[in-house]
């Protein structure tokens, strides 16, 4: 900060503005450039206009507010449950599963992870995650939304859905949820 003041006791005559000293130092507080003229007295900076606003200054102590989403989220708990496959890995775990599903809730974000050895599992593991909720919350998902894949596009699971009433959705491909 020194150097920057000893650098304004030589400043150019062409340099006589309070406003290019403002943005020269950066963007210098108002009150901090003040008292720096306090300080030195031999710097040739004019004093602040009583009027002075820097736009640039206001701009950047604005804060960022975030779009508000145009659709309203009125779910409940299990009205919509996001469901994906992952696997197979090259090591199977510990219990000697190569794949494993998660199922999440959108209204709530709670996730549910279910190991399986083979792919072909996962019309079990649906329909015992839809008794599990049955018999915990009292409730059946209402809608599963799942990719394209070869595992949800069985007449088993759509015959399952079609039963218990629930809405057995597909994503776009490649689209997260």
């Amino acid at each position: 900060m020194e150097i920057c003041l000893k650098f304004l006791r030589f400043s150019h005559s062409a340099h006589i503005t309070y406003d290019f000293w403002h943005q020269a130092l950066r963007h210098l507080a108002p009150s901090t450039m003040d008292k720096s003229l306090q300080l030195y007295s031999d710097a040739r900076i004019p004093a602040r206009p009583t009027n002075y606003i820097c736009s640039l200054c206001i701009k950047s102590n604005m804060t960022w507010i975030p779009r508000q989403s145009t659709l309203k989220k009125n779910r409940k708990k299990l009205d919509l449950v996001h469901c994906d496959l992952s696997g197979p890995f090259p090591v199977p775990s510990y219990g000697s599963s190569l794949y494993y599903v998660t199922l999440i809730n959108d209204a709530t974000r709670v996730t549910w992870v279910r190991f399986m050895k083979q792919q072909s599992e996962t019309t079990k593991i649906i329909k015992d995650f839809v008794s599990e909720m049955e018999l915990q919350n009292h409730k059946t998902p209402a809608a599963f939304r799942m990719d394209n894949g070869g595992e949800y596009v069985t007449k088993d699971l759509k015959g399952f859905c079609e039963s218990k009433e629930i809405i057995h959705g597909f994503s776009s491909p490649y689209s997260p949820e």
